[in-house]
Formats: structure tokens, sequence, C-alpha cells
């Protein structure tokens, strides 16, 4: 977290970082130290400008869209023809894959959002389009020859998603709109298909798992002499 004149703050994850929630470091460490992030991150943010005069309009509209597709295969890849033949001689046999994913999009306003002497309007919206795939397979068909030890087909997801639009509005008629749309589809699999007998010595794993974080917040303000409305939207599908 970015504390401003140079000085950062660690946090747990993306969802305590924005809530402000740090880390409370006990040492300084060393210079061996090293901080390493293995989530892939897509974000989209937009600022609106600040409108003026007798009619002030100011809007931000900020749309992530992400597709990621991720796969551990013995055999042929879903869909495809064809099939494998393995050769083991005792050993394990794992099939493993894994993503970690965080998808951000904010829609701002600046200094306020729409200000105008008779009319000030501020509307943002934020969207995020999400699908993920995350398959570990090994597929029908697939011929073994020899003993295994233990076999593992594993498949991890985790998918933190945040989506916030934020704006406001002043003037004699001020009108503030605050939208956050977040539609997001994880598929997470893990199979073994038809095929030659696998020979195991040891245990036999077959696990799929999916942690999802979303959050979805808005916020709206007017402040209107005559007239003013504030709407706020939230919208997880």
């Amino acid at each position: 977290m970015d504390r401003g004149s140079g000085k950062f703050q660690l946090a747990g994850s993306i969802t305590e970082a924005y809530s402000g929630k740090a880390i409370a470091l006990t040492s300084d460490g060393n210079g061996d130290q090293k901080l390493v992030d293995k989530t892939d991150s897509f974000i989209a943010q937009a600022t609106s400008g600040a409108g003026g005069g007798k009619i002030g309009v100011a809007g931000s509209v900020a749309v992530n869209v992400a597709t990621s597709h991720t796969e551990a295969v013995i055999g042929h890849v879903p869909g495809a023809s064809g099939a494998a033949t393995v050769t083991t001689s005792g050993g394990n046999v794992t099939v493993d894959t894994g993503s970690a994913e965080t998808n951000i999009s904010r829609a701002l306003p600046s200094n306020g959002g729409g200000k105008g002497t008779s009319v000030g309007v501020g509307a943002s919206v934020a969207v995020n389009v999400i699908t993920n795939t995350i398959n570990a397979e090994i597929s029908d068909g697939t011929s073994w020859s020899g003993t295994e030890g233990t076999v593992s087909v594993t498949a991890d997801s985790a998918n933190t998603t945040l989506t916030h639009g934020e704006n406001g509005a002043s003037g004699s008629d001020a009108v503030g709109i605050g939208v956050a749309v977040v539609v997001a589809q994880d598929s997470v699999s893990a199979s073994v298909g038809s095929g030659g007998a696998l020979s195991a010595r040891g245990d036999v794993s077959i696990t799929a798992t999916h942690e999802g974080d979303f959050i979805t917040t808005t916020d709206a303000e007017a402040a209107g002499s005559s007239v003013g409305v504030g709407a706020s939207v939230s919208v997880g599908v």
C-alpha cells in the first residue's frame, strides 16, 4: 500500500490492501529477502475530468475483460483427437495446474465529479467480465505401461475481483451516479478419463479447488441546492 512520501506497507491480499489493512512487520529484514507476487493482474482504471461552467458533466468508464485458460494434460487436450502411451518405472505421477488471478476495474471522479453553477452531472461505470478455465486431466484413451507410485491430478484456482464505480456532482441541480458490474465465470476441473489401467502402488488423488473473492462497491454523491440525486448500483453475476 502506497502511504505517500515514498512510504509503503505490505498487505496480506489485494482486498486487504484496498481496505487499508496492513501487515505489522516486526523487523527491517535483510538484503536476502525478496517479495514475489505470483498472481496475474488485470487492471482497468478511468478517472473523469472535472466539469465546470453553467452545466458541468464528468464521466468515467473502466472495462476489464479477461479470459484465461490454464491446463495440464496427459494425452490429448479436450476437443482434440488422438491418444497417448505413457511408460512408467515406479515413480510418482503428478498432473498439476493452477491459476492465481487479480482483476480490478475502477471508475473514479476527479476533484469531486461534475460541477456546474446550474447543473452538475457525474457518472462512473466500472465493469469486470472474467472467464477462467483451469483443467488438470489424464484424457480418455491414455494407455499406461509399467507401475506408478502415487498418482496426483490437481487443479487449483484463486480469483480476486474488485469492481468500484464512484462519482459525484454539485450545482443547483446535481446528479451523481456510480455503477459497478462484475460477470465472472470460473471453471475448475480435475479428472482421469477412460483408457488403460493405472497400476498405482500408493495413494491416488484427484482434486479441484477454487477460492473466489468478488467485491463490488459503488459510491455516488450529489450536492444540489435545488435538486440532488445520488444513485449507486452494484451487480454481481
